[in-house]
């Protein structure tokens, strides 16, 4: 895998190569597993199919791309940290049954008070 600044398209491009379409599937699937995709640093990564360990390296100069927005931002970070993505979300939705629960409660009792007028 490499990632570099095209020169024609004057954007990031990522570059994946194996020598047979199965392998690169393979790779790319390996890749995706955490151990793997938390070790990417550099812009050329080495990896062997069926080895735990990966090899990454910078060959090329840095360079600056632009600003990431807040909405891709908030992304990131669930992508990162995807157990408080999970734990925010509990939250939420455990806010929102009690609050449900509350207003079903208060349209209950406002219901019964005034069959009894």
């Amino acid at each position: 895998m490499m990632q570099f600044q095209s020169q024609t398209l004057e954007t990031t491009t990522t570059m994946f190569i194996a020598s047979t379409p199965s392998l690169l599937k393979e790779g790319m699937q390996q890749l995706m597993e955490s151990q793997y995709w938390d070790s990417l640093n550099g812009d050329l990564t080495l990896l062997t199919i069926g080895k735990p360990e990966i090899t990454s390296e910078r060959i090329g100069p840095t360079y600056y791309e632009g600003n990431i927005g807040k909405t891709e931002y908030f992304g990131y970070l669930a992508s990162k940290y995807p157990w408080v993505l999970y734990g925010v979300t509990v939250i939420v939705l455990a806010l929102l049954a009690l609050l449900c629960l509350r207003a079903l409660r208060r349209q209950l009792h406002r219901r019964t008070h005034a069959q009894d007028v």
